[in-house]
């Protein structure tokens, strides 16, 4: 199935109950061949999950971060106590391609060798009614362009 699969999505939360596991489909995925999306899911995901997160960053294993927010800075504070300087955060975090959504701001995409993130508003709209489920929705659709989906595959 992975080597079959444009990508695999793993979801932060798996980190709370199964680390291992979360660690062990990242890294066979990525030996298929196979992109890696990574939804961090929560803020307290990324902390119990922090050594498995950690361990599939190092290993490159990574090919997305989405992330609001809050879900990206714990993941900064997770990787500053994880990693022996701020200089190697800062280092991996260089190397790994996110969008961070900003709720209501819109959000933030950034990739290896950009300086500064490329930033995209939320559209105006007449009335919200309900954001609930609005960033899974949004990365549903940065995901179906970014593998090149065509609206048959979708």
């Amino acid at each position: 199935l992975l080597r079959a699969a444009k990508a695999i999505a793993l979801e932060g939360y798996v980190a709370l109950a199964e680390p291992q596991v979360l660690l062990k489909a990242g890294l066979e995925a990525k030996q298929c061949g196979t992109r890696v999306v990574l939804f961090l899911s929560a803020e307290f995901a990324v902390e119990a999950g922090a050594v498995a997160i950690q361990r599939l960053l190092l290993a490159g294993a990574v090919d997305l971060v989405v992330a609001n927010r809050r879900e990206w800075t714990a993941l900064e504070r997770v990787l500053d106590q994880g990693l022996a300087s701020s200089a190697a955060r800062q280092n991996l975090l260089q190397t790994v391609r996110r969008v961070v959504t900003l709720g209501a701001l819109g959000a933030e995409y950034w990739a290896p060798g950009m300086d500064e993130p490329l930033s995209v508003a939320t559209p105006a709209t007449a009335m919200v009614v309900d954001t609930n489920g609005a960033g899974d929705a949004f990365a549903a659709g940065f995901l179906a362009h970014d593998l090149g989906l065509d609206r048959t595959q979708r």
